[in-house]
This record gives C-alpha cells, sequence and structure tokens, in this order.
C-alpha cells in the first residue's frame, strides 16, 4: 500500500485534473474536470469513485482561439458533447464529501479527505469558483489540499508541470492511455489524474514527507499573487533547486519573513 503517511491522517485521498477555457477563474471556467478517489479498506487502497467529465461553456463564457487551438477542440465541439456545468458540479461534490461528517445544517465538520492536484493553486481556485456558482460554500475551508508541483519544485531541477515530473519519475509503469471515438473530443482527465497519482506515488516513495507540504504552497520569486488566497494555505516564496533539498531545507521547514 502506498501513501502510508498521508493515509495515517486522511480516509481517502481525491486526485484532480482539469482543463479550462483561459487562466483566470473569474471569467473562465472549467471544460474538462476530472477526478479519483482512494479509499482504504481492510487494510488495502481501492477505487472508491471516479469520474472525467466535458462541460459546456456557460452563458457569457467564450474560450480564446489560442486556447481552442492548444486544447484541440472549440467552443462549439464543447456545446455538443459537454455536461452542464451544475450536473458536473453536483458530482464532483458528491464524491468530495462522502464520508465527511456533516451537522445538523449540513456543513462539513471533519476532514477526512486530502485532495490533491499538480499547478495545486489555480486548480482550487477554479474548482471554488465551480462550487461557489451553485452554493457549495467553504470547499477549501474544509479540505487540506496538497500540491504536488510545490513538491516538485523541491525535488527536480528545472521540472514544473506535471509531464515533466511523469518523465522524471520514470514511464515504465505507464498507465494506458483512454481511447476515443473518431470526430469526438479526446478525454484527457482521467489519463492525467493516473498520471498524478503516480507521480505523488512516486515522490512519496522517494521520501515519505509529503504530509509536510499539506498546506504548504510555493510561490515562484515575484510572480502574481494568486486571486484567492485560501485562508487556511501557508503561500512561501520558492526558488529552484539544483538537486533535490535535504530535508531540513524543503519548503515547509523554511521561517516565515
Amino acid at each position: 500500500m502506498g501513501y502510508k503517511d498521508l493515509f495515517r491522517k486522511y480516509k481517502a485521498l481525491l486526485f484532480c485534473y482539469i482543463r479550462t477555457t483561459g487562466a483566470n477563474p473569474y471569467t473562465s471556467q472549467i471544460c474538462e474536470l476530472a477526478a479519483v478517489k482512494f479509499l482504504i479498506s481492510n487494510g488495502k487502497m481501492v477505487n472508491g469513485g471516479q469520474m472525467d467529465r466535458l462541460i459546456r461553456l456557460n452563458p457569457g463564457v467564450m474560450m480564446a482561439q489560442k486556447f481552442e487551438k492548444y486544447l484541440g477542440f472549440t467552443s462549439q465541439q464543447l456545446t455538443k458533447e459537454g455536461e452542464s456545468e451544475l450536473e458536473v458540479c453536483n458530482e464532483f461534490y458528491h464524491m468530495l464529501t462522502d464520508g465527511e461528517e456533516k451537522d445538523d445544517k449540513g456543513r462539513i465538520v471533519t476532514k477526512n479527505t486530502l485532495v490533491i492536484a499538480h499547478h495545486g493553486q489555480l486548480t482550487f481556485e477554479f474548482v471554488n469558483q465551480m462550487l461557489v456558482r451553485y452554493g457549495y460554500f467553504g470547499f477549501m475551508r474544509n479540505h487540506d489540499l496538497l500540491d504536488t508541483m510545490t513538491v516538485l519544485r523541491d525535488r527536480r531541477a528545472g521540472a514544473g508541470n506535471l509531464i515533466d515530473a511523469f518523465h522524471e519519475y520514470g514511464m515504465e509503469d505507464k498507465p494506458e492511455e483512454t481511447k476515443t471515438e473518431a470526430g469526438k473530443i479526446a478525454l484527457k482527465g482521467m489519463d492525467e489524474v493516473k498520471h498524478l497519482a503516480y507521480v505523488t506515488l512516486k515522490m512519496d516513495q522517494e521520501r515519505p514527507d509529503l504530509y509536510k507540504y499539506i498546506n504548504v504552497f510555493g510561490v515562484k520569486p515575484n510572480a502574481k499573487k494568486p486571486m484567492d488566497r485560501f485562508p487556511h494555505v501557508v503561500y512561501r516564496e520558492q526558488t529552484p533547486c539544483e538537486s533535490i533539498r535535504a530535508e531540513n531545507d524543503i519548503l515547509p521547514m523554511k521561517k516565515i519573513g
């Protein structure tokens, strides 16, 4: 069983991957959302649910031409093949909160699920905005967050994107890619979620200190401040590493100020 230290604290790990229509979570939206949830059952890690959904654009949301070229599909294709954002949001919310305890007003009072993403800050900003649009408030306050890109920047020189991480940690166990019907939008989310889970596992096997990075996000020097600074997340300036940093020199161990 992998992720031992994480499963000592959490009952579930939820890996997330998104594709978006732009870079601004307030004027753009998620157009593909994928997630997989791992649980422990009888001492073994099991799949507790997964999803990979295309989302139709909301009224007033336009996808820039450069993003259409980058993503490989158009707004018109999304309109034809995507599902409503509300339906996808509801599905994701129920996956996220399944197994959590709630009070008599339906508010979550436990933190049994750790939510994991690469480019975590931007991913969680987009997810938070989607949830808020449909009345699901408090997502960030009620869940601990792990950004694997912050971990990667303490481990590998020059690596940043998820594909960089996947190559850095080897491709011999590359997950089988999802097959797509001819003429349809290629769903990439589930493949990327599998890559994310693989990289996270390899990081944990390399050095089991991922728990130290929970709610600690690295910020590049002179980078723009995040639009949403989540109140329970600590943001620290993070410079690139030349090689894997010593345990006492990783970002979570650095003093603030």
